[in-house]
């Protein structure tokens, strides 16, 4: 029974959400109609933006634990051109990494290299469009073009931060032997060492490569995001399921995050780049897995002691933990607590008849 009213309240969650999600692409379609110039559009663009993840936030923080840990390098608060690359976990790491960078003040400019067939989600589609994300074929010989176009546009704009997960997919059961097996088969080195990691992925090299060359002289660095599964979990997309989390309600996925900052430099060109920053990623997650095993992260003090013990020494960096949740949350679960009464009155007079 538990599961049964578990899986109706997402129902009307995801009714009342997408509900606001349908006056929203309405209302900001008749403004965009009178908005004159390039400024305008882009301030709605941005307002959209920042509306559509707190409403994102109020509905899906009940399914995540509330504090996020972080560890940053102050330098990230200083730059507005900036590639931001990261690690991928599970499906929907990249609403944490929204949130993340949102509380950095990261998130309104943003721009997110998807892959194509996320464009034609019904309502979602359509916003990530007016958002202006970049969708790729996964085929160079057409993606080309789309990421000369989209970096093309972000220089004109003058302050952006790229958002791009180069594995390509998530780390689960299926990925990964796919990335051991293209290890072996294209012999990948990193200064004539083997590579075939086990806690990330092989990072896919073409698609950044044609990225660098086009805002090479522009960008001011790279947001190093490393993100790891608290508690440590080898594949957390098939541990923490859809149906455990939002049906049984027996496991709350939660992550950590790493920022690190590395200016524009040269090194960026070379061929083990991104081999070598997930390289980074690799030992990094290896380790906290051997230091912390699978206990689960639940003080700043803890997680600053467990930090020292990942982190380079010889960098600046500060903690800080966050909540998901929204300050819209209140005006949201009234509306939601409105909804289920309709939903539930509807009911008893369907079978009370």
């Amino acid at each position: 029974m538990k599961r049964a009213w578990n899986a109706i309240f997402f129902l009307v969650a995801m009714i009342v959400y997408f509900s606001y999600i349908i006056v929203g692409l309405a209302f900001v379609s008749v403004v965009w109609l009178v908005c004159y110039g390039k400024v305008a559009k882009r301030a709605l663009r941005r307002s959209a933006k920042i509306t559509w993840l707190h409403l994102t936030r109020a509905v899906f923080s009940g399914y995540f634990p509330k504090k996020v840990f972080i560890r940053y390098n102050p330098a990230i608060l200083k730059r507005s051109r900036n590639v931001i690359i990261s690690n991928h976990l599970t499906e929907y790491d990249w609403l944490f990494v929204c949130c993340v960078l949102h509380c950095f003040g990261r998130f309104k400019d943003i721009c997110i290299v998807l892959k194509m067939s996320l464009k034609d989600i019904p309502l979602l589609g359509r916003g990530m469009k007016f958002f202006q994300f970049i969708f790729l074929n996964r085929k160079i010989s057409k993606d080309k073009e789309l990421i000369i176009s989209g970096t093309s546009r972000l220089r004109s704009e003058g302050k952006y931060d790229l958002l791009i997960f180069p594995e390509g997919t998530y780390i689960d059961k299926l990925s990964h032997p796919k990335s051991h097996k293209w290890s072996s088969e294209a012999d990948v080195e990193i200064d004539g060492r083997s590579f075939d990691p086990e806690e990330v992925l092989i990072p896919r090299t073409t698609g950044f490569k044609i990225l660098r060359e086009n805002i090479r002289d522009d960008m001011e660095g790279i947001i190093d995001i490393t993100m790891m599964g608290n508690p440590y979990v080898k594949y957390p997309n098939d541990t923490f399921s859809y149906w455990d989390v939002i049906v049984n309600k027996s496991q709350k996925v939660n992550f950590m995050f790493f920022l690190d900052y590395i200016p524009n430099n040269n090194s960026m060109d070379e061929d083990s780049f991104l081999l070598k920053q997930f390289e980074k990623k690799e030992k990094m997650i290896s380790r906290f897995k051997e230091k912390n095993g699978e206990k689960c992260v639940t003080r700043i003090e803890e997680f600053s002691m467990i930090a020292n013990l990942l982190s380079d020494p010889n960098e600046e960096y500060r903690d800080m933990e966050i909540e998901l949740s929204s300050p819209w949350g209140p005006f949201f679960h009234i509306m939601f607590t409105l909804n289920l009464g309709l939903l539930i009155g509807w009911i008893v007079r369907l079978f009370s008849k």
